[in-house]
Order: C-alpha cells, then structure tokens, then sequence
C-alpha cells in the first residue's frame, strides 16, 4: 500500500514552498499529490483577490468535490490530507472520513465555523497568531473531541506562502509534518 500525501493549498494557490515541500516529501518516499483547487491553476501572492477569487470561483464545496474524487482515485492506498488555511479547514471538514488515515492542518481559521465535525481519523491540527479571532477560545472549545491534536505555534497566519522556503519557521513546520506523518504511519 502506497503512502500518498494529498497537499490542500490555501488561497494563494500552489506555491514555491508547497512544490518544495513536496519535493522533500517525494524524497522520503512518499507520493504527492498536489492539487489546484482552481480551474485556471491560478497561483498569486494578492491575499484580496486570492480570497475573492477563491470564494467566486471556487468554494468549499467545489473544493471538497475535488478531493473526494482525488481520494477515490488513490483509494487503494493509505492517505494522508496536509492542509494550509482554507487547506487545513477543508481537510478538517475531511476528518471523519475512513477513507484517510490522518489530518494535518496549520492555521485553518475556517474551522472556527465548522465545530460540528468530530475527527474519526488521527487529525493534527496547529495555529498560530490570528487577528481575526481568538485562537485559544477555538482551542478550547475543539479540545473536547476525540482523535484531535490541537497545537499553537508561533507565527502569524499565512506564514507557510508568506517566507522564505529556507527560514526557520518553515523548517520547523516542515519537521513537524515529518513527525507527525511518521506517528500516523506508524499506527497503520
């Protein structure tokens, strides 16, 4: 059974970092797959238009279409969702499905919206600054469910799309998407 990682991108589309870090997950042997949510592939650094263009043109529920169908066409293997943003808030909503073996979400400020899902599967979830809402009231209020990890990290949110690939912050996060692979797998 194939290890099969499926990167959900935040609204910036699919960035250096993400092409870096599934390069460096490829060479632990890992298959990724990385796709654009958008229909013209569309990747950009504008967080305004980012934002609108992926509410007018795309969604959640468009967004989780794709995904199931990404999951149905790689049934056969043991998938991982890792998600940044509005990628960790679609992978949360995904976190009840047996078809996966693991969640790992940074900064979905979206979940605030989505308390209802009860994670079935190994779910990882980790936030950051936020001056939209208040993070350890979101952290409180999740931490009651079952097969959910909820940690916060330093940084503002958007860091992933926002450094350097070679910063600090990066690698770290980079370290800990390692770790965390290695415990779902390990538990398979």
């Amino acid at each position: 059974m194939r290890k099969t990682i499926i990167i959900i991108h935040e609204i910036y589309g699919i960035t250096e970092n993400l092409k870096k870090l599934s390069k460096e997950l490829e060479a632990k042997g890992y298959r990724v797959v990385l796709p654009s949510l958008f229909l013209d592939n569309y990747s950009g650094d504008n967080e305004e238009y980012s934002y609108k263009k992926y509410f007018a043109e795309v969604g959640f529920d468009n967004s989780i279409g794709k995904i199931d169908k990404i999951i149905e066409k790689n049934g056969a293997d043991s998938i991982v969702l890792i998600g940044f943003s509005i990628g960790a808030t679609l992978a949360w909503m995904k976190s009840n499905d047996l078809r996966i073996k693991g969640v790992i979400g940074f900064y979905g400020s979206r979940i605030r919206n989505n308390l209802l899902i009860n994670p079935l599967i190994p779910t990882k979830l980790y936030f950051c600054n936020e001056a939209t809402f208040e993070v350890d009231t979101l952290i409180e209020k999740l931490r009651i469910k079952n097969n959910l990890e909820l940690t916060k990290i330093k940084g503002d949110h958007g860091f992933y799309s926002k450094l350097l690939f070679n910063h600090n912050m990066i690698q770290e996060t980079n370290k800990i998407i390692f770790n965390d692979l290695d415990k779902i797998y390990i538990n398979i």
